[in-house]
């Protein structure tokens, strides 16, 4: 692949500019502002309503009787004794509930699948997510849920670390609410608070933003920087000024809410509408076993849909490239972190444009501090040029 080069800069402002207007975050209700004085109201926690879990429950209702449907179908069916394959879950390595497990582990039959999306033992919050994507996939595609809710289930089972990993990554909302906590302090001395505070933004900050997500983080850095000089001058502004960080902040917590909301959808999307998936996950998983096959997935669906032979020459290439200068722990850092390097000439492409752009510094150790650090404008353009010259070669 050709030298990727870094994009135009944009004009002034064009960067900072929101994509879309946020949702209200799901997590954490936007916090009553106050000039001075009195305690701060507390947020209340949001249950999943009556409503959600009903149509949760009509959702896994549904598939189950479809499952049983097909079963009947299978049993009266000549021939229907005979072993159809034993489960493609079971060669993929993780943990998995008990339940998932006595399903993998059927010995004859159709692949097993667990007719529910909804898992009694598990997160409600999070169960609700997939409930919410499956419903969202399957009116944009025009799929009944009930099939929609039966493919998500069984990649669910193909992929036991998937709700652990979008969990981990649904969480990335919580950490703004301790900035908005150590914001509220009343009291506290202004160093330490503006010390406390600046340190919570950079825990809050995920690896996982968009540019748009980092310009609004830049945007709040500055705002919290304005706001404790003001405090220092008791500026009569402060009051106002703390008013604007809170809506920031909320703002913060909605983007990376609902950046894993698209991600889940994503996942919803690929089950749905990918042939032999089973097949293909197997292969990443051979092509890449020390990675989590997971977080590759959740960061760059397409690999899902990549032929078996692709991925493995496309691990094979990543191994020979980058194995002058990082470890093999650092390769799966790498390729886990910024998954499309793994596209055809995308890795090849991304070395040689920091070699041009950075001059004098090791490339792949460049790389991978670019993927881990998340918001990385250079990273983001190289990625734009390589799955665009991916898209025309197909």
């Amino acid at each position: 692949m050709a030298r990727l080069r870094p994009a135009p800069r944009a004009a002034p402002g064009a960067a900072t500019a929101c994509r879309r207007p946020p949702p209200v975050p799901p997590r954490r209700q936007p916090r009553a502002c106050r000039a001075a004085g009195g305690a701060p109201q507390s947020p209340q926690p949001q249950q999943p309503s009556a409503a959600a879990l009903a149509a949760a429950e009509a959702i896994a209702a549904a598939a189950e009787a479809a499952a049983a449907a097909e079963l009947a179908e299978l049993a009266a069916a000549p021939g229907a004794g005979a072993a159809a394959g034993a489960a493609p879950g079971a060669a993929v390595a993780g943990g998995s509930s008990p339940a998932r497990s006595a399903a993998q582990t059927t010995p004859v039959g159709p692949p097993p699948l667990p007719v529910a999306v909804v898992d009694g033992g598990a997160d409600a919050e999070l169960e609700a997510a997939w409930r919410a994507a499956v419903e969202a996939v399957s009116r944009e595609l025009g799929l009944p849920a009930a099939d929609v809710a039966r493919a998500t289930a069984q990649l669910r089972l193909l992929l036991p670390d998937l709700d652990a990993v979008l969990a981990g990554l649904r969480g990335a909302a919580a950490p703004w609410g301790a900035v908005a906590d150590a914001l509220q302090a009343a009291g506290a001395d202004l160093e330490a608070q503006q010390a406390a505070v600046m340190a919570l933004v950079q825990q809050a900050v995920s690896s996982e933003r968009d540019a748009a997500e980092a310009a609004q983080h830049s945007r709040l850095m500055l705002g919290l920087s304005s706001w404790f000089g003001a405090r220092r001058r008791g500026d009569p502004d402060a009051a106002r000024e703390r008013c604007a960080l809170q809506a920031q902040l909320d703002r913060c917590a909605a983007a990376a809410t609902a950046r894993t909301d698209g991600l889940m959808r994503q996942q919803v999307a690929l089950a749905a509408t990918q042939a032999g998936l089973p097949e293909r996950l197997i292969a990443l998983k051979s092509a890449l076993p020390e990675a989590s096959a997971s977080l590759l997935v959740v960061r760059h669906p397409a690999l899902a849909r990549q032929a078996p032979a692709q991925l493995a020459a496309a691990a094979a290439e990543a191994r020979r490239l980058l194995g002058g200068e990082l470890s093999g722990g650092e390769v799966v850092r790498l390729l886990e972190a910024a998954p499309w390097l793994l596209e055809p000439g995308a890795l090849a492409g991304s070395l040689a444009g920091l070699a041009e752009a950075q001059p004098g510094r090791p490339p792949a150790r460049e790389l991978l501090r670019h993927a881990t650090a998340g918001g990385s404008q250079l990273l983001a353009s190289f990625k734009d040029q390589a799955l665009a010259a991916a898209a025309a070669a197909q």
